[in-house]
């Protein structure tokens, strides 16, 4: 349940990234399957972007209103929107603010090695300036590099 953040009902959250300049906390609320935010000027108030509720998950793209995932577990902000590792949905997902719009980070990336796909329930992700970004994918045990300019992911850690 959305409101001021005192009456606001969470469901497991997990990941938290913080946009200073806007004021904002966002965070993922696993077990619905959501991505919602908290206003930190002013009164505080939470806002779900995408998600509605326990039982409506799933792996589409979209307006926010219409797009779905899957327990996410943890995001980040960078330069460009709002990337969410999707886990039970084995990818990485992009939030794009202005547009209002969500749809697959790694669309058009290649392995620069012979890595299995799609990734392992990816939990935890952060950004590394406008380039790059890197994601914990728990279950093949290892920490993935993406290069946005190269377009290319690669095995950083195993």
């Amino acid at each position: 349940m959305d409101g001021p953040a005192e009456e606001a009902a969470l469901a497991q959250p997990s990941g938290l990234t913080l946009d200073a300049r806007h004021d904002f906390l966002y965070f993922v609320d696993s077990e619905t399957s959501s991505v919602r935010r908290l206003s930190l000027r002013g009164e505080r108030h939470v806002e779900t972007l995408v998600g509605t509720g326990l039982f409506d998950f799933g792996a589409q793209n979209g307006a926010f209103s219409e797009a779905r995932l899957q327990h996410p577990l943890g995001l980040t902000i960078s330069e460009r929107e709002i990337v969410v590792a999707d886990s039970y949905n084995g990818r990485l997902r992009s939030l794009h603010l202005g547009a209002k719009r969500v749809s697959d980070f790694d669309d058009g990336f290649a392995g620069a090695d012979p890595v299995c796909l799609p990734f392992g329930e990816p939990a935890g992700v952060v950004a590394d300036g406008a380039d790059r970004l890197l994601m914990a994918d728990t279950n093949n045990h290892r920490i993935v590099e993406f290069r946005r300019a190269a377009r290319i992911y690669r095995t950083w850690a195993a």
